[in-house]
């Protein structure tokens, strides 16, 4: 990290450094409500390790807000939620919950997603990217990739096939790479 050798040993450290990951499976709890899911492994205390729920009901309303996300109330499961809401508050969770990452890592995150979701997690992608949060996507939708990268770096088998600039290439270019052909 800005040049330096760093050793990550753990989700913890990585969080250290200011990386987050957002992962293809989400690693939300369904069966908890979005609050509880936004602050897992990260609830704010008071003096004696006690819970703030009540700043924790604020912030969970101002993360909902800047996400865009509407949701009947943030006392529901996630499991009643759309897929695109699940994103959201998985990204939320990486973004918003503790200290602004300086990375953050998505995996596969419009998998699953229609459109219109997917579009706003595009959107959402965008955002965190003008507030010079860089974002390492993993995806096969080149059109995503096009959308929101600036380069694209193509593995293969755990193998680097190539690294373009998006503004210097072209969906073949990586099509190609992607099948071994260049």
């Amino acid at each position: 990290m800005e040049g330096k050798k760093v050793i990550i040993a753990s989700p913890h450290d990585a969080r250290n450094l200011g990386i987050e990951t957002v992962y293809q499976d989400l690693a939300l709890f369904s069966v908890l409500d979005v609050q509880t899911n936004l602050f897992m492994g990260r609830e704010i205390r008071k003096k004696f390790g006690i819970l703030n729920k009540n700043l924790m009901r604020k912030e969970t309303v101002k993360i909902l807000a800047k996400l865009k996300i509407k949701v009947k109330s943030i006392n529901q499961q996630v499991r009643s939620l759309s897929g695109g809401q699940q994103h959201a508050i998985a990204i939320g969770r990486a973004v918003y919950v503790g200290n602004t990452p300086r990375i953050v890592l998505m995996d596969e995150p419009t998998a699953g997603l229609g459109v219109e979701e997917s579009n706003k997690l595009l959107d959402l992608i965008l955002e965190l990217k003008s507030k010079g949060i860089s974002v390492i996507l993993i995806s096969h939708n080149l059109d995503h990739v096009f959308t929101v990268a600036d380069r694209a770096v193509v593995l293969r088998s755990g193998r680097l096939m190539g690294e373009r600039r998006i503004r210097d290439t072209n969906r073949n270019e990586i099509i190609k790479m992607m099948l071994g052909v260049i």
